[in-house]
């Protein structure tokens, strides 16, 4: 059992090994590179992103009508999942310390800052 788990693993090294290199090879091709958790672009992939940009009011216009009438419905939803978050950071600070449970750092799982997710 202890060779078949090893054989496993290094499998599992190999193919780790193997999907570093492909990155790598994607980071070269799409001229971008990370640092500091963020993907930063080459300014010559950052002009072609500005040249296919849509306006807004192009985007909707040039939009399905289901899309139109199905947008309202779909951010409705951005309310529920404040006070989900809400109640669930209430929660995690009056339940967590009884059980002696640590605490999650929200930074961990949300992204709720536009410049953390590259929008600005």
């Amino acid at each position: 059992m202890n060779t078949r788990i090893a054989e496993l693993v290094g499998k599992v090294r190999e193919l780790e090994g193997e999907i570093e290199q492909e990155v790598l090879r994607r980071q070269a091709d799409f001229k971008y590179r990370f640092e500091k958790g963020r993907a930063l672009f080459e300014d010559e992939i950052l002009q072609r992103h500005r040249q296919y940009k849509v306006a807004l009011v192009r985007y909707i216009a040039d939009a399905p009508v289901m899309v139109i009438l199905t947008a309202p419905f779909i951010y409705s939803l951005i309310i529920p999942f404040i006070l989900l978050d809400l109640f669930v950071s209430i929660y995690q600070a009056v339940c967590f310390p009884v059980y002696g449970i640590p605490k999650v750092k929200r930074d961990d799982f949300f992204c709720l800052r536009p410049r953390a997710l590259g929008l600005s």
